[in-house]
């Protein structure tokens, strides 16, 4: 009898109800975070939504999975910067809606995005190189501020017009 039970039981629709709002609304696309330099921005295509006198706002949350947290509420743009609302070692999953008076779309959601990780680093600053008999000396400013502690850049110098390069 039981396993008849829960087939049966299987094969019903779940339905879930949020009395506060109406899920009618398309919801956004193309969601995606750019992040360079430890400047993180959660971008998405806009929702259109025809005969609608209100405009369309967006609301992102940060899903950590032991909760969420609100990065934008009630924005027009589509976009997000949550640079300063996050620490680089958090995984998380970003998520929008967008929403017109009380009605409402599905949240969209973006894969795990940790910053420390996630981060695309462009190239220095500054670089200061001076050369004296046998050393070499490299002074550089990270692109982005010290906020992560172990980054490690490399480094390559060879004798010129030579074809071994020395790895630091």
């Amino acid at each position: 009898m039981w396993p008849l039970l829960l087939a049966l039981t299987s094969l019903m629709p779940i339905t879930y109800c949020d009395s506060t709002a109406m899920r009618d609304l398309p919801a956004p696309a193309n969601v995606r975070i750019d992040s360079y330099n430890m400047k993180h921005i959660l971008r998405w295509d806009p929702v259109e939504v025809s005969e609608e006198r209100l405009p369309v706002t967006y609301r992102v949350e940060c899903d950590l999975s032991i909760r969420n947290l609100p990065m934008c509420e009630n924005i027009t743009e589509t976009q997000c910067d949550f640079t300063d609302k996050i620490q680089p070692f958090w995984r998380a999953v970003y998520t929008v809606r967008a929403e017109v008076g009380e009605r409402t779309s599905a949240w969209a959601k973006t894969g795990h995005f940790q910053a420390n990780k996630d981060t695309k680093i462009g190239p220095v600053k500054s670089l200061v190189v001076e050369s004296h008999e046998n050393t070499v000396k490299v002074d550089f400013s990270p692109p982005f501020s010290p906020i992560l502690k172990n980054v490690r850049y490399t480094s390559y110098y060879w004798k010129e017009g030579a074809e071994d390069k020395v790895r630091v």
